[in-house]
């Protein structure tokens, strides 16, 4: 029966084999999945719950709203490009980033900022720390999630020009004629 141990790097953690002779550091399928569906999860229902406190707040729902569609976005260009055997872009926003942003600024919003409460007086407590963390994902999260996107379709090209050209080239050959690029 593979158990749950915690990991250092943000996620659910390794599933591993209990037997003695088993290699108790390798990466199971099923924990990988396990790892990557809760992660989404998590991140999903912190959100979720943003947009649901911001209900009254239209501008800073959209703002957690934009944040949740630059989240999936990132993972989903990740998972795309592997998909596709294109080695991931790199990029801000992962996932132990947001993570970082949402718990830290979800932390300071604790403590109150009396002179932004008098000055903008809304009817419950806004959490601007939160909101600034929420606002950074929505912001840098579409930013890296469109760069990713970008560079995965231009891999994709590349990928086609080089099939293009080889298939080009073993006809060349078949014929016994040279291909020449300008």
């Amino acid at each position: 029966m593979p158990k749950v141990v915690p990991d250092q790097d943000l996620h659910i953690g390794k599933v591993r084999h209990p037997r003695p002779h088993a290699n108790l550091g390798s990466k199971l399928p099923i924990g990988e999945v396990l790892d990557a569906a809760v992660d989404r999860y998590v991140e999903f229902f912190f959100l979720a719950g943003l947009i649901l406190y911001y209900r009254d707040f239209p501008l800073f729902q959209a703002v957690a709203l934009l944040a949740l569609a630059g989240s999936f976005m990132v993972s989903y260009s990740t998972a795309k490009a592997e998909a596709l055997h294109i080695p991931p872009p790199p990029g801000i926003m992962r996932r132990p980033e947001r993570a970082f942003y949402l718990t830290f600024g979800a932390a300071l919003s604790t403590f109150p900022i009396h002179w932004l409460d008098s000055y903008f007086n809304f009817s419950k407590p806004v959490g601007y720390p939160l909101l600034l963390a929420t606002f950074a994902i929505a912001v840098l999260s579409n930013i890296s999630a469109i760069e990713r996107l970008w560079t995965i379709g231009r891999a994709m090209r590349e990928r086609e020009a080089a099939a293009q050209l080889q298939e080009l080239e073993e006809v060349a050959s078949e014929q016994g004629a040279v291909v020449m690029l300008e």
